[in-house]
């Protein structure tokens, strides 16, 4: 299953994730981030990965769970059932 989460504030955000009709979920969960320390932040020429995707392990241990999303950021959860 695939869950998007976007944070547009400056202060990370803990959200309530409830995925209905899922019984478990199978290890293996990853959270793609994108975010920048600063609302200006940019690619360039000179720092063309200043603002890049990273893939982070995240575990999640049932259908019901509590996600941290950073600031200023976009998350996409993938989470095999």
């Amino acid at each position: 299953m695939i869950v998007k989460l976007v944070n547009p504030v400056s202060e990370s955000r803990e959200v309530s994730i409830q995925l209905e009709g899922a019984h478990s979920i199978k290890p293996g969960a990853t959270a793609v981030v994108l975010a920048g320390k600063n609302l200006a932040d940019e690619n360039s020429l000179d720092a063309p990965t200043n603002i890049s995707p990273r893939t982070v392990p995240i575990e999640v241990k049932s259908p019901s769970f509590n996600q941290v999303v950073p600031a200023r950021a976009m998350m996409v959860l993938r989470l095999p059932l």
